[in-house]
């Protein structure tokens, strides 16, 4: 007999920010399910899923940063000291009219997984 149980998982809203022109947000959540392998960020534009990762070293407890460049760029980046990181999702690089640029660190890492 098994026994199966709902996932526990914390769901973090870690920031939001709307763009310069107020016509769009970015928001950042991290869900915590297992604390030995690390968290896995999220990063949704307007409600859709466009970015999700895991960094496993790191000397942040968030490891990722959304900046908007204008209203219509966002910029994804590493914060300093992290590493190991697994991107499970890449974002396309145009959402309507909004471009997405990655950080080197996070186009450059050996451990990218497309989906």
């Amino acid at each position: 007999m098994y026994l199966f149980t709902k996932e526990r998982c914390n769901n973090i809203v870690v920031e939001k920010h709307a763009s310069p022109n107020t016509q769009h947000v970015v928001a950042y959540s991290m869900k915590d399910c297992d604390l030995a392998s690390g968290s896995v960020n999220s990063i949704e534009l307007d409600n859709i899923l466009i970015f999700r990762a895991q960094a496993k070293n790191t000397k942040s407890s968030v490891p990722f940063r959304v900046v908007w460049i204008n209203n219509n760029k966002i910029s994804i980046e590493t914060v300093a000291g992290t590493e190991d990181i697994a991107v499970f999702k890449k974002p396309m690089k145009i959402y309507g009219d909004i471009e997405v640029v990655l950080g080197k660190d996070i186009t450059n890492s050996p451990q990218y997984f497309p989906i």
